[in-house]
């Protein structure tokens, strides 16, 4: 992974971190991560408590991500 991928990354966690609710069309449009579940998988791997919610609009299901107790 490149520097500025990582960096990409490290600002997905940030928001996180600060309590966003973020879902991966979210992520791609703030953060440009076209793969904002594998870095969620990476970061649970890393430790930290990302939870899953799953939503519903217009008809459409999708996660949303959020970190545990923000």
């Amino acid at each position: 992974m490149n520097e500025k991928q990582k960096a990409k990354r490290r600002k997905l966690l940030d928001a996180l971190v600060a309590g966003d609710r973020l879902s991966k069309q979210d992520i791609l449009k703030k953060f440009k991560l076209w793969n904002g579940g594998g870095a969620v998988h990476v970061f649970r791997k890393e430790g930290w408590p990302i939870q899953t919610e799953m939503t519903e609009r217009h008809g459409e299901k999708f996660a949303v991500y959020y970190l545990e107790g923000k």
